[in-house]
């Protein structure tokens, strides 16, 4: 599929949200802004339509208890390539996902950006909830029962925008 029809599927995308002349810049690319909070890169390369989302900051990151890094890693599992959660060259967290060009109309352009948000909005208020790093001995110790709390009432951060 070329890039004037991953242009069009972008000006259509635009109109819906009601952003008349939405394009690719020469970089095949756009930058979405919504909620004043969640940065929806847009890029168009090799038949896919590639997204990210930046979630978390480095300083984030870096705290990251090895608990939690546990858990992206079993989530990106269960997601295979729908919406992962990464850390990109900047040390920030980003969710991606990419939509192949060929299969791409409106309704499965605004689904994949719907999805994305909502994935968004979970990992970045899971990811600020994430108490600072304590020192080994600072550690509080979770009782088994908290364990399997937070275990068995996941969902892997599926959720819908109303």
């Amino acid at each position: 599929m070329s890039l004037v029809t991953a242009n069009k599927l972008i000006n259509e995308f635009g109109l819906s949200l009601g952003m008349d002349g939405l394009c690719l810049d020469d970089d095949a690319s756009c930058q979405l802004l919504f909620d004043r909070q969640l940065l929806v890169s847009i890029v168009c390369a090799f038949d896919y339509f590639y997204f990210n989302c930046p979630v978390a900051m480095p300083e984030l990151v870096r705290r990251l208890p090895s608990t939690m890094l546990l858990d992206i890693l079993q989530e990106n599992f269960m997601a295979g390539s729908d919406a992962t959660l990464a850390v990109g060259p900047d040390q920030r967290a980003y969710l991606q996902m990419r939509l192949p060009l060929v299969v791409t109309n409106l309704n499965s352009l605004q689904a994949a950006v719907e999805h994305l948000l909502n994935r968004g909005e979970y990992w970045s208020e899971r990811l600020m909830a994430v108490p600072p790093k304590y020192t080994p001995s600072e550690q509080p110790q979770a009782s088994s029962s908290q364990r399997e709390a937070s275990v068995d009432g996941r969902n892997f951060g599926l959720k819908h925008r109303v």
